[in-house]
């Protein structure tokens, strides 16, 4: 049951992506955002998947980074840099809007107070592991991106793109899982290790999927760039 969710999870994730890159520069920019958050939190949930215990969150980490990707082609390096900043300032602010969330004192009616605490108690160390990791990986994932296309131009598109995504989520995976997961998860390798594996999947998922798509639309708006620049 698990597996057909998670294809189904990827199936949404790339055709939100895909609108998103369709509805332009903000709705990109505010989408990508959104997945990281949602990669935060429901980083600390836990599922059986093709037999080994994993978190199901890698696939809101893959659409996050093609999407910046994405917007790093079409619209430079300087947007790109933008919303990474506006992720960190996104982690902060549900950060301290959580804690003071949970700091007030429900009466006797509230039901809900101990599963918030359940699930936002780990969020000041989740979240700065992801200030750490993920930050830093969107950070080297623009930096990459920029030499891969200064230094091949237009050409390899998908090759420059799977790169990129490959190289971070390595460094993601590892760097994240230790700082943010150690001693939470039950059979921490597995979630390092076949976390991996699902992100692999996912990435290929992604272009086997909607690859055709988004050659049309990376051919659209470079067409739109040559009609604005004459």
């Amino acid at each position: 049951m698990n597996e057909w969710i998670f294809f189904l999870h990827s199936f949404f994730v790339l055709l939100f992506l895909s609108l998103a890159i369709k509805g332009g520069k903000s709705l990109l920019a505010f989408y990508i955002v959104l997945l990281t958050l949602f990669a935060n939190m429901f980083v600390i949930k836990q599922i059986t998947l093709f037999s080994l215990s994993v978190t199901p969150s890698d696939v809101y980490v893959i659409g996050a980074i093609i999407g910046l990707n994405f917007l790093q082609e079409f619209y430079g390096a300087k947007e790109a840099r933008k919303v990474f900043f506006m992720t960190l300032g996104a982690f902060a602010v549900f950060l301290v809007m959580a804690q003071i969330h949970l700091a007030y004192l429900p009466n006797v009616f509230d039901t809900s107070q101990s599963h918030f605490l359940r699930i936002f108690t780990s969020s000041p160390r989740i979240f700065l592991a992801s200030i750490v990791s993920m930050g830093g990986v969107e950070f080297l994932s623009i930096a990459l991106f920029s030499f891969l296309k200064k230094r091949f131009g237009e050409k390899y598109f998908y090759a420059r793109q799977w790169s990129v995504v490959f190289v971070s989520q390595v460094i993601d995976t590892m760097l994240f899982s230790f700082l943010g997961l150690w001693g939470i998860v039950e059979k921490f390798w597995h979630v390092v290790v076949f976390g991996l594996s699902i992100k692999m999947i996912t990435i290929l998922i992604s272009f086997c999927f909607i690859g055709i798509y988004f050659s049309k639309v990376i051919g659209k708006k470079k067409r739109m760039q040559s009609n604005d620049s004459l």
